[in-house]
């Protein structure tokens, strides 16, 4: 079981540094506060990473104070969206950039050799859920980008054999199987 304050201090360490992030050239940010102690280290503070981390909390089931807490975090969040709607926009459209082409790097690579990267698909289809969460930031996508998102889809629908949630059963909740269909199950090798 993950640690369940896990995104919650990730969303914690990030929003003091969002407006100074949302207002620099950078795409990935570095968070300066470390993870709790026995966890993976924090990622990069992104627009796509700081939905993830969002989605995620709300599908735990979080004790009163910590809801409360993730309340407060969120509107926080809100009000520096709404501050900063250009600069957030803009990353936005630039991660969505990089991480298509990483997901489309990965499709590549699997490809090429399905046996040696199959088993790389729990943690790769993180790029696909923030795709998602993204698009839902965006409201709407290009033409280029909406057919790429076809593209990338048809070809996983091709080699993907549906099964189990395959992320830790805390987020279930918060990735319905008819929007985020790609977690649940895994890849041919």
């Amino acid at each position: 079981m993950s640690n369940p304050e896990y995104e919650r201090l990730y969303l914690e360490a990030a929003l003091p540094q969002l407006k100074e992030y949302l207002l620099s050239h950078a795409l990935y940010w570095t968070l300066q506060d470390a993870s709790p102690l026995g966890t993976p280290s924090f990622p990069t503070l992104t627009p796509g990473w700081l939905m993830l981390m969002k989605t995620r909390a709300e599908g735990r089931n979080l004790s009163p104070h910590l809801s409360r807490e993730l309340d407060r975090q969120t509107a926080t969040l809100d009000d520096l969206r709404r501050e900063w709607q250009v600069a957030w926009k803009t990353k936005v459209e630039r991660e969505f950039e990089a991480r298509i082409g990483l997901w489309f790097h990965f499709v590549r690579e699997y490809r090429e050799s399905p046996e040696n990267n199959a088993d790389r698909y729990s943690y790769e289809v993180n790029r696909r859920v923030i795709l998602q969460l993204l698009v839902d930031e965006l409201g709407e996508m290009g033409e280029e980008e909406r057919k790429q998102m076809e593209s990338a889809d048809a070809w996983l629908r091709a080699v993907f054999v549906p099964g189990d949630f395959i992320w830790d059963q805390a987020y279930q909740r918060a990735f319905p199987k008819d929007t985020y269909w790609y977690l649940y199950g895994t890849l041919k090798d």
